[in-house]
């Protein structure tokens, strides 16, 4: 089975988008443990362990969502290059089909 580029391009999207609900519930329950753990960090006397942590996951989901995002971003820029690129792909291959064959068109002999 052969594997074209935009066939590839084209299941990794489906796979990634396929991930992103599972991804921003995780980060989402990151940010859930970051504020639960700063809260009883305020309101009970703990060690120091317990605000570190807090600031830990706050820390992971900040950089967790700014990477998703990011990627997100450039996933739909590459496609909107990929589209273009065989866009132009077709186009050249078509304007060369048409050239080729005015080159084989039978000429007269005078």
């Amino acid at each position: 089975m052969d594997i074209t580029i935009e066939g590839f391009h084209s299941w990794m999207w489906r796979g990634l988008s396929f991930l992103l609900p599972f991804l921003f519930f995780g980060y989402i329950f990151q940010l859930y443990n970051a504020y639960s753990l700063y809260k009883l960090s305020v309101t009970t006397e703990t060690t120091w362990h317990v605000p570190v942590l807090s600031f830990m996951f706050l820390l992971l989901f900040v950089g967790n969502t700014f990477t998703l995002v990011r990627i997100i971003y450039e996933k739909f820029h590459e496609k909107v290059k990929l589209q273009y690129r065989v866009m132009s792909q077709r186009l050249s291959s078509q304007l060369l089909y048409r050239e080729t064959e005015g080159d084989e068109s039978p000429k007269k002999d005078e």
